[in-house]
């Protein structure tokens, strides 16, 4: 089963609020994610150590947009709008501002990104040594 680590974002993903993620992969490594594939969504990469996980199906094959093309729907789908009334979540190493000015800053930062939509399929867990 394929990863995808969310580890900025965890805490909206935790709480059901996040439907979407961008990311700056290789066309190789996109490739291998398909519209109904079952990925395990996790707190962080497997090399830091995986604490939480849940399961996620893709609602759509990975698709590199322009950040410029992002919906406006999509501050809440990439889990935004979920860190700003939980300021406390934010991360101290988040790369961008979770507010409304800082989604339309990041659309306007030029460049293209895959777009990965999904639905989740089981809620978040402990990581247990099978899952390992």
């Amino acid at each position: 089963m394929m990863d995808i680590s969310f580890g900025w974002t965890w805490p909206a993903m935790k709480a059901g609020r996040k439907t979407c993620t961008r990311r700056a992969w290789k066309p190789r490594h996109a490739a291998m994610f398909k519209k109904g594939d079952i990925v395990r969504a996790t707190d962080r990469a497997r090399f830091l150590g995986v604490r939480e996980h849940c399961l996620i199906r893709l609602t759509a094959d990975p698709v590199l947009e322009p950040l410029a093309a992002m919906p406006d729907s999509d501050y809440q789908a990439e889990g935004f709008e979920y860190l700003r009334e939980h300021p406390e979540l934010v991360p101290d190493s988040m790369p961008i501002d979770v507010s409304p000015e800082g989604w339309y800053i990041w659309r306007r930062s030029g460049g293209d990104m895959y777009v990965v939509r999904f639905e989740y399929v089981e809620a978040q867990g402990a990581i247990t040594e099978e899952d390992s």
